[in-house]
């Protein structure tokens, strides 16, 4: 100051970090961070000010955080200093305001600093997963553009700030957060009442997500949850599942399939007037040029739900995942080309595995006696036992104030002023700010507009002999699925597309049956006969992709369906995408291919 008589801008931003809970924290500790976050602050401004008053003329910015507008746990020193930040700019530009100094703050979200480097890497360490996952579940967390804001961008900031076109803004708190304080309305929408019509395991992550935001949810289900068309699911977590089922390299065998009442891919001859418009639809979408647009977006909607997966097993400590992998296995030597390429067409997404031969299967799980020639192993992929998580599941909800009504099917819903005015079931009226529908046999029989298919799907639960196989499987050739669940083994396949019934094909669970006698010949499998299948519906969209969003034409009413085989793979990630649509926050070209008017 004695060599050049002050400064004209002054930029606060020295900080550092220390994560304890408030009884642990060192209040050595505390005095530090309040010392160079706060105090620091306003001794620099104390000493530089009276020059800047002077001359009329001057510009303070003080680095503060996200932190000074909303709070973190284990955070108490940091966010009280962020805070006191906040408060001391507004203070020091009401004084002067009128002397041509402006005093703001500028307040970044996460900004991959060596302090955010540590916070990441002790995140993974404790959760047991990757410093990558560590990373990217840390950012998710908060930060709805999922990108770290960079010192480039702040700088830019502070310059504007200092700058003459900012004359006329002081007291301040400018955010540059990738939409983090957006979660001031994402988390206190208290008060705001949803409807959430179907209990399967996309409904229940959904219901999960919005309580989580605040919401005040209400779900309705036909059945009795632990009995729904998730219960018998095959309990794939699969990220490696990136084919839509709208393939057109896969279009000459789904043809052979789709007329074969044995095959896994089967078109029931019906009169039912939805039929003939999705398959037009379906074969439309068969199209090179947009195959891999839908297969980043499975990718991405595969990874998030993987992610939120390990972030529930934590939460709720009630279920496991079983990071076994998945094989996609083979009786056949000339299937081995085809997966070859379905190997390279995974890899393009990220999804990694490695190409197989029947030792490789012999080494990798030693009670698998198959007459596998080869196959892909993807070591990533996992799997949960779908009633235990549905348990876990049901239970957090009551436990946290989600109303959940059982055997109350939504049998009509009425609509005015451009929204839904109320839903009826046998016995209630229901009035609600917004109404979701993941329920997707109910998307069918309520939202006409959709083209949205029933599909029945197939299985089998039965014990498990001791020596029992541990890695779940798909034989390619037959579509078949095998599951170890515990003291259970779960075998199931095949998508019959048609109209809603109660009927069970002999023909078709006959064929399920023989597949895995095939593929297993030494394999102590019991007799088994077609009243022992358990059978659901995993209604498919069009172009293999699942509607998630706002219906057109209806203000409050959204819907997530149409997934196909991956409701249990995708029902966490689109709980949370369609919570953030809902919250008015999501990131567009994350929600856009899975738009319910596409």
């Amino acid at each position: 100051m004695d060599t050049y008589g002050g400064a004209d801008i002054l930029v606060n931003n020295a900080g550092i970090q220390y994560i304890a809970p408030v009884q642990d924290f060192p209040p050595e500790k505390w005095q530090e961070i309040i010392a160079v976050n706060l105090s620091a602050a306003f001794m620099m401004t104390h000493y530089l000010l009276p020059a800047m008053q002077a001359k009329q003329w001057g510009r303070v910015v003080n680095i503060a955080s996200v932190h000074g507008l909303v709070a973190s746990v284990n955070k108490s020193a940091y966010v009280s200093a962020k805070h006191g930040l906040i408060g001391f700019t507004k203070a020091a530009a009401l004084e002067n305001a009128a002397s041509g100094i402006t005093v703001n703050a500028v307040c970044p979200g996460w900004v991959e600093t060596e302090l955010i480097k540590h916070q990441y890497k002790t995140l993974a360490e404790k959760r047991g997963i990757s410093v990558e996952d560590g990373k990217q579940e840390l950012i998710r967390e908060k930060q709805p553009n999922l990108r770290f804001i960079s010192p480039d961008q702040l700088a830019d900031i502070v310059l504007f700030m200092c700058s003459d076109s900012a004359a006329g803004i002081t007291g301040s708190s400018y955010t540059v957060d990738g939409g983090w304080t957006a979660h001031l309305i994402y988390y206190f929408n208290t008060g705001m009442k949803v409807t959430l019509v179907g209990g399967g395991i996309i409904g229940l992550c959904t219901a999960y997500y919005l309580k989580e935001a605040g919401y005040d949810v209400s779900l309705y289900d036909d059945t009795v949850i632990e009995k729904g068309t998730s219960h018998g699911n095959m309990g794939y977590i699969s990220p490696s599942h990136v084919e839509p089922l709208a393939n057109p390299y896969k279009l000459a065998q789904g043809l052979k399939w789709m007329f074969n009442s044995s095959s896994p891919f089967y078109i029931r001859p019906s009169i039912y007037s939805q039929l003939g418009h999705w398959l037009l639809r379906f074969l439309a979408s068969c199209r090179p040029d947009t195959l891999r647009i839908r297969a980043k977006a499975l990718g991405m909607l595969n990874d998030l739900s993987l992610a939120e997966y390990k972030i529930l097993e934590k939460k709720l400590g009630s279920f496991t995942i079983q990071k076994k992998g998945l094989f996609m296995l083979t009786c056949l030597e000339k299937e081995m080309e085809k997966l070859e390429k379905e190997q390279q067409f995974a890899a393009e997404f990220g999804q990694l595995s490695s190409l197989i031969s029947a030792r490789d299967i012999a080494r990798l799980d030693p009670n698998l006696k198959s007459r596998a020639v080869g196959g892909l192993y993807f070591a990533e992929d996992c799997h949960i036992d779908p009633s235990e998580f549905m348990s876990a599941m049901k239970s957090h909800l009551l436990n946290n104030g989600v109303e959940i009504h059982e055997n109350s099917p939504v049998r009509r819903i009425e609509t005015a002023q451009e929204s839904v005015s109320a839903l009826y079931t046998d016995s209630e009226t229901i009035k609600s700010d917004v109404c979701i529908i993941t329920a997707g046999v109910v998307v069918c029989r309520l939202e006409k507009r959709l083209c949205l298919l029933p599909a029945k799907g197939y299985s089998v639960t039965l014990p498990a002999p001791a020596d029992n196989f541990t890695v779940p499987y798909i034989i390619t050739e037959k579509s078949v699925a095998a599951t170890p669940l515990g003291t259970q083994v779960r075998f199931g396949s095949t998508l019959e597309l048609g109209k809603h019934d109660n009927r069970i094909m002999a023909k078709r669970v006959n064929a399920i049956t023989q597949a895995v006698r095939d593929f297993m010949p030494e394999y102590s499998l019991p007799d088994i006969q077609p009243a022992d299948y358990w059978y659901g519906y995993r209604p498919c969209s069009f172009d293999g992709l699942p509607f998630i969003g706002k219906i057109a034409g209806l203000n409050n009413l959204y819907i997530a369906a149409g997934h196909g085989m991956l409701g249990v793979t995708q029902a966490t990630g689109t709980g949370k995408l369609l919570t953030e649509i809902i919250a008015g926050h999501s990131n567009y070209e994350n929600i856009k291919p899975f738009d319910p008017q596409r």
